[in-house]
């Protein structure tokens, strides 16, 4: 009996440490897992990098822009008065030469290193002046479109004019053809004035050359050009981009 009683006890007490190793497995894995913060059975990630990057869309810039004020003690820095040639030739049906009329203009215009940085839009002025309206005899060269006065030209009221007073004049894009001919043949071409007024003293500004049987190079003609001319008033701003 005794003997039985022993036997009993030492398989209670194999029971009780087979149970009590169980249980100290899941603290060693417990363990284990606070001091990585990872499972035993997952693989650590080591890469620091953060894969999702936020994207930033590029802003746009408001081009820089500089405001002048247009006065009467600053207007020779930024415009010029120039005398230009408007040449419109004539031909018939068979592209054959009939005739040519030129036009000479005197415009009060942005100098040329502002005209690419004009900002039409946001630019006005306005100027009155005043000038002399004089008819000259020149000579014409037709292929570079340059003349020289030779003397005086008709010598009637109409055309010899002082103009002075509220003399005003408008600013806007102008654009002056300038045609010639080569080999028989009409070439075009455009001078223009990004912001200019077209000083304009009576509609008898116009050239015509209409007695001429071929194209030449050079002509003598007589016109009517504006002299003297004194800016009196100028008000406004101009727009440029820097």
């Amino acid at each position: 009996m005794k003997k039985a009683i022993s036997l009993f006890l030492a398989l209670v007490l194999c029971l009780s440490l087979a149970a009590c190793g169980n249980a100290e497995k899941p603290k060693q894995n417990e363990t284990e897992n606070d001091s990585t913060g990872v499972s035993p059975n997952q693989t650590e990630n080591t890469d620091s990098t953060d894969y999702q990057t936020e994207y930033t869309a590029p802003t746009e810039t408001e081009p820089k822009v500089q405001v002048v004020e247009i006065t009467m003690d600053n207007w020779q820095d930024y415009f010029e008065t120039k005398q230009c040639v408007e040449s419109c030739i004539r031909t018939n049906a068979f592209d054959e030469f009939e005739g040519v009329s030129y036009y000479i203009y005197t415009v009060f215009t942005l100098k040329e290193e502002y005209a690419e940085k004009i900002d039409t839009d946001e630019s006005q002025l306005a100027i009155e002046y005043s000038c002399n309206y004089r008819s000259r005899s020149y000579t014409l060269n037709a292929t570079d479109f340059t003349y020289e006065i030779t003397g005086d030209g008709w010598t009637d009221e109409l055309h010899n004019i002082s103009v002075s007073g509220k003399t005003n004049a408008a600013f806007y894009h102008l654009s002056f053809p300038q045609e010639t001919m080569i080999d028989g043949k009409v070439v075009e071409n455009n001078v223009e004035f990004p912001f200019a007024a077209n000083l304009v003293a009576t509609p008898d500004a116009a050239v015509y050359l209409d007695n001429c049987e071929e194209w030449q190079e050079e002509y003598e003609g007589v016109g009517c050009i504006l002299e003297d001319i004194e800016i009196t008033r100028i008000q406004g701003s101009i727009t440029l981009f820097e």
